[in-house]
């Protein structure tokens, strides 16, 4: 409808523009042959009643023409104002459809950006005016895992969480807490699949996040506990969130559909790796969308709530909080 709209007032406005076009030329013509009429009969002197007659006839007919057409231009000119802001409204509109094209091919109305372990994005503005979970996620402040811990999203996430429980340990130094297995000879479920630092390196999985916690919240003797609630969906975190308390969640590098790329064999069972497999924090929510930590940049961004429970679930639905 749009569309037919701009089409229907650009014709209009083309064919005003060539119209007043087309009645300037007609003036000017029109213009030449008065003057041209009564030059010839001021010059000429009268040699036939009749033939003055006639050239007396048809200069008035010609002097009523250029008035008239004097007229039309005249009323056409008026109009330019109103042609003018045609255009504009042609141009306003096309705008619109143009950015509407743009948020439609959008995906995810995200920006992708490239990472040391592969492509995240960031938010371009998604709507949070909708029954959205604020507080956490504007108080919570985003560690960067780049490029010390390439590998090391999920260290990060925890790292992120203990800062925000007011527990003050670095990202490197939580690595230490972190048990840590040879690539091609660990199960993620039990150990680090190499180690953050080596770009070459894969990751784990919430009860290794789980038990390096605790390790470190005794070791301070904390009243924090790290628990694992794995296997809850996606729309049961939030109540965590609405609490205040931020949920670790493994799903995918930029919410991207994965796939099982490579598996090793530890003790006679299969290890399948999903890729590309990325840990980040959820902190917010609304109708239609998550924002998460991310560690791959830094800073807190949003995914569609429908695509974010997608890669959720298929990464086995785990997830950490940690609390008194």
């Amino acid at each position: 409808m749009v569309i037919l709209l701009v089409i229907c007032l650009w014709v209009i406005s083309l064919s005003m523009r060539i119209t007043i076009t087309g009645i300037n030329s007609l003036a000017k013509v029109t213009q030449r042959k008065v003057n041209s009429a009564v030059e010839g009969e001021e010059t000429k002197k009268a040699v036939n009643t009749t033939t003055n007659l006639v050239k007396d006839t048809s200069t008035k007919i010609l002097k009523v023409a250029k008035l008239i057409v004097d007229v039309l231009k005249n009323a056409l000119t008026a109009l330019l104002p109103a042609i003018l802001v045609m255009d504009l409204i042609v141009f306003l509109l096309l705008t619109t459809v143009a950015g509407g094209f743009v948020l439609l091919f959008s995906d995810d109305a995200n920006i992708p950006a490239t990472t040391g372990s592969g492509s995240t994005s960031i938010s371009t503005g998604t709507d949070s005016s909708s029954n959205t979970s604020n507080s956490l996620k504007d108080d919570f402040k985003a560690i960067n895992q780049n490029p010390e811990l390439p590998t090391g999203c999920e260290v990060t996430s925890l790292t992120m969480v203990l800062n925000h429980l007011g527990l003050d340990i670095s990202k490197k130094d939580m690595c230490d807490y972190l048990d840590k297995g040879a690539v091609g000879d660990t199960d993620p479920k039990e150990k680090f699949v190499g180690d953050p630092t080596d770009s070459n390196s894969y990751g784990c999985y919430s009860p290794v996040i789980v038990k390096a916690a605790n390790k470190y919240l005794e070791s301070k003797s904390s009243e924090y506990k790290a628990k694992d609630i794995s296997g809850k969906k996606l729309d049961d975190l939030f109540s965590y969130t609405d609490d205040g308390k931020p949920v670790m969640v493994w799903g995918t590098v930029d919410c991207k559909d994965g796939s099982y790329t490579v598996s090793w064999t530890v003790n006679g069972k299969t290890v399948k790796w999903y890729s590309p497999e990325h840990c980040m924090v959820l902190v917010g929510y609304d109708d239609n969308n998550v924002w998460v930590a991310d560690p791959m940049h830094g800073d807190v961004r949003s995914y569609k709530k429908t695509t974010f429970s997608d890669r959720y679930d298929k990464l086995g639905k785990q997830a950490v909080i940690i609390e008194k």
